[in-house]
């Protein structure tokens, strides 16, 4: 009998661990000012997508879909040398519909060099999402925390030395196992195997890994895979993207002129500590936190309505990339919306109305009219899908209308009722997400995207101070938007075993 090994030369905990690599800040080009999107590679093929952090997975349109529509280049699987099939077919579910997908790994990389190989990859073999058909984009690029304890190989588990056998042999040939809960590279040599007393096979052939993507072996109690029987079973758990370029710091922010491109930072920010407002992450799977005191505060006015109306009990708060608008629930839009007061058709009272004040973690943000008034354009409003989720619609669809631009959802979470607070955000706040800290920073949005100091200084206005306020002044009119073009929210929102009526994040 035959005896197949794969033995884990995975020398110290450490040796898994790099650096994290230098900073680079990657250009997010405006597709109508709903959709911010930048090109990477996955097996060597230019794709644009979306990067989100609303979610931690990669789906993308590919060429299996048939009867998709491709206004962008598809991923190919065959055109790739490094793709690596694995065939299980799941589904994915999003604001404007679902749609069904296909595991493979390949390698993805995002510039000079943030690159990850035997990535997991979800490719799109039919879908009902409406953005997708005419979307600049063609992949959604999870950028969510997704907090797993990554735990190094338990110590009482020694890794395979061939440095101290007398009796290995060298042969060095490099290739793939694939499992169904991941691949991993191998190298191969030849040893003595034995088990128990008397059997002994020398020079048994034996695959060394040198590098995997296989979550179970990062706290089992077991260093090697003897081949006598079936392959492993799946496994849901897979390292992101985020994990395998060993990215724990990242930031985005997107500019607030009309038509102006946003900024994707992988790495850390060069921001001081003191100049920025912080927020805890309580969410498992999203950059969530807790949000709230959140009410409408008119120009030259006091606070007059109760914070606790709108977020009695507390709020969730999931700062989301990858959501065109603000989400939130319908109680809470009912109560903004008898204090907002009328927008006109027009927009002529635009520089009338109030700002949305709200706690992110005991820290107080402001968001302008711009950030949650929109203007619809388009002579023809088809996004049937899209305009079931806004609050504010009129009763009479008119193209060159203005409204207040709320999505409606309806979550409960284990901290209270779900907001999503999208893009408009991003266009207000240097957002950066830290991994390893779990924790969320916030500058004020500077013109050039550059993080500001979020607390205003008291003593005299500083250059910066002056620059920020001026360039702000110019965005005062309301987003224009296509509603063909807007994208609800994705979310990897869970049930929470112990409340099942709540999910989890």
């Amino acid at each position: 009998m035959k005896v197949f090994a794969l033995l884990t030369a995975l020398a110290t905990a450490a040796a898994l661990r790099r650096q994290q690599p230098k900073s680079y800040r990657q250009i997010l080009r405006n597709g109508n000012d709903v959709q911010y999107f930048a090109d990477f590679k996955i097996g060597g093929q230019t794709i644009a997508g979306i990067f989100d952090t609303g979610s931690f997975e990669i789906v993308v349109r590919s060429s299996r879909c048939s009867l998709c529509l491709h206004p962008t280049s598809p991923y190919n699987h065959e055109k790739s040398n490094t793709f690596v099939k694995n065939g299980t077919i799941t589904h994915h579910n999003y604001g404007s519909g679902p749609c069904e997908t296909m595991l493979g790994y390949d390698t993805v990389a995002v510039g000079p060099s943030l690159i990850a190989k035997d990535q997991p990859i979800w490719e799109i073999t039919r879908h009902n999402i409406p953005v997708l058909n005419r979307a600049k984009f063609a992949a959604i690029v999870g950028i969510g925390p997704k907090f797993i304890e990554m735990q190094s190989l338990p110590a009482s588990t020694s890794p395979y030395n061939h440095e101290k056998s007398n009796t290995f042999v060298k042969n060095g040939t490099i290739t793939h196992h694939n499992y169904g809960s991941g691949p991993c590279e191998t190298m191969l040599g030849y040893d003595t195997v034995a088990v128990g007393p008397s059997l002994i096979a020398k020079d048994q052939p034996i695959w060394e890994i040198t590098r995997h993507n296989i979550p179970v072996l990062n706290r089992a109690k077991f260093a090697a895979i003897v081949g006598i029987g079936p392959k492993y079973g799946y496994n849901s758990e897979r390292k992101t993207l985020l994990m395998n370029y060993h990215v724990d710091e990242f930031s985005i922010c997107l500019g607030q002129e009309p038509g102006s491109n946003g900024f994707l930072t992988w790495g850390p920010s060069a921001k001081a500590e003191e100049e920025v407002a912080k927020a805890k992450v309580y969410g498992k799977h999203h950059w969530a936190t807790k949000m709230s005191k959140v009410y409408i505060q008119h120009k030259g006015q006091e606070k007059q309505v109760d914070p606790t109306d709108v977020c009695p009990n507390g709020c969730a708060a999931i700062i989301d990339s990858g959501t065109s608008l603000i989400a939130a629930p319908r109680a809470a839009l009912q109560i903004l919306a008898s204090q907002l007061g009328a927008i006109n058709e027009d927009c002529s009272n635009f520089h009338e109305l109030p700002n949305l004040l709200f706690s992110l973690d005991g820290q107080d943000f402001e968001l302008p009219p711009r950030a949650y008034v929109m203007r619809m354009r388009g002579a023809e409003l088809k996004a049937n899908d899209i305009w079931d989720l806004l609050f504010f619609k009129p009763r009479i669809r008119k193209s060159e209308q203005c409204m207040p631009a709320f999505m409606e959802m309806n979550f409960k979470t284990q901290m209270g009722d779900m907001w999503i607070l999208g893009m408009p955000f991003f266009r207000e706040f240097h957002t950066t997400f830290d991994r390893e800290k779990q924790i969320m920073k916030f500058a004020k949005a500077g013109p050039d995207c550059e993080p500001m100091p979020f607390f205003e200084k008291k003593e005299a206005e500083s250059e910066d101070t002056v620059a920020l306020v001026a360039s702000r002044a110019n965005v005062s009119k309301p987003l224009e938007v296509d509603m063909q073009d807007l994208i609800p929210p994705r979310l990897s929102l869970q049930y929470d075993d112990a409340e099942k009526e709540d999910m989890e994040i």
